[in-house]
């Protein structure tokens, strides 16, 4: 398995060179879409991998819950947060009014004290919310795949 801090180090500077948080929120969302399907493809065959092409984020998050094993212990933690960033990206997608900031930034506040993650940088409102997807994309997969 690639090791914590280089998967950690990849999101995070894949996300920090950009300054629109909108951005960030999109190809956040995306980061977390294509590790959920890497986690979904460890536990499935080739047949039915090709089955999930076409599933929604929303659909991952439920079927990637029910293939992980029990013993997982922020399984419930990790899908309330991927759901919650799900619900904030839709907004923004369907919604040209909505300013995500406040809820973003409360998304990360939280994500940021249930999973640690490597500080690459201080602090600053974009910086928390990149690190949060860093730390959350970090500990599902690093989670779902021991």
């Amino acid at each position: 398995m690639i090791p914590k801090i280089i998967i950690e180090w990849s999101i995070w500077v894949t996300l920090d060179e950009h300054k629109n948080l909108e951005l960030i929120l999109l190809k956040g969302h995306l980061i977390l879409e294509s590790m959920m399907e890497d986690v979904i493809n460890n536990y499935l065959s080739k047949d039915a991998k090709i089955k999930t092409l076409h599933l929604t984020y929303y659909k991952k998050i439920q079927l990637m819950k029910l293939l992980a094993r029990d013993d997982i212990k922020n399984i419930d933690n990790i899908c309330a947060y991927l759901t919650e960033v799900n619900s904030i990206r839709n907004k923004l997608a369907h919604n040209y009014k909505f300013q995500e900031e406040n809820e973003l930034n409360k998304w990360a506040e939280r994500v940021l004290s249930d999973f640690p993650v490597t500080k690459f940088t201080k602090y600053t409102f974009r910086t928390k919310i990149v690190h949060a997807f860093a730390a959350l994309t970090m500990s599902a997969y690093e989670e779902l795949n021991a």
